[in-house]
């Protein structure tokens, strides 16, 4: 897919738009599901079962996008707290698990308080203060991510 195809994936509110988009288009998340079963590409995301598909890209599989950004210390230090870390490394092995879906805005407040880092004012601590700083690392986070592979 092309790079602005990689951008509007790598941030939740426009791949939600999209995959609303592709839902109008006759293509569900069921048949979606379907399709990455049909090219054994259950471990990848959908960007990459399209960019493959289109592109003939070869497909990332999460677990591989997952390890890249785990090793990036670049962008884990730019998150001096350990809680912040801690969340971060949560929500990439949620994602690594279960899938993109994970990764929706909306997810947010659940995976918080899964990841064990406390409430959301205590992660807004963690990530400088501010609720805007905890979404803003949840988008940085994906868009490195999808920009690792």
């Amino acid at each position: 897919m092309s790079m602005n195809s990689r951008d509007i994936w790598s941030d939740p509110d426009l791949r939600e738009q999209l995959l609303t988009k592709l839902v109008q288009a006759g293509f569900d998340t069921e048949q979606l599901s379907a399709l990455r079963r049909m090219f054994e590409a259950d471990d990848c995301d959908i960007f990459d079962l399209l960019a493959f598909l289109a592109f003939e890209r070869p497909m990332a599989t999460r677990k591989s996008r997952v390890e890249a950004l785990r090793s990036d210390t670049v962008f884990f230090a730019q998150y001096p707290q350990e809680s912040a870390n801690k969340f971060l490394h949560f929500v990439l092995s949620r994602y690594e698990k279960i899938g993109v879906m994970e990764l929706s805005r909306e997810r947010l407040p659940a995976l918080i308080e899964l990841s064990g880092v406390g409430t959301i004012k205590d992660a807004s601590i963690a990530f400088g203060g501010k609720p805007a700083f905890v979404l803003a690392a949840f988008k940085q986070l994906q868009l490195h991510l999808y920009h690792v592979n």
